[in-house]
């Protein structure tokens, strides 16, 4: 079955807000960090495995983004 790309988006989303509920005070450039941190222990995992892993990196290179985007003093409580 091939994957819908809207449903695939959404569950991104949905992983990348959980990820900035996880780590509420760490700023774009730490998420990214972890993201690759991340990314590089896929190397040489087995396919399954390496999607699992990439999907946490990509979660938190969203995250990212989202924290770049968020208003100063949000509810997230950074000012």
């Amino acid at each position: 079955m091939i994957p819908d790309p809207e449903v695939e988006r959404a569950k991104q989303e949905v992983a990348a807000r959980e990820a900035l509920r996880v780590f509420p005070d760490l700023s774009p450039d730490d998420l990214r960090q972890i993201a690759r941190a991340t990314a590089q222990q896929a190397y040489g995992k087995p396919d399954r495995e390496w999607g699992q892993i990439m999907r946490q990196s990509w979660a938190l290179e969203d995250a990212a983004d989202l924290r770049e985007a968020e208003p100063q003093g949000t509810v997230t409580g950074r000012e």
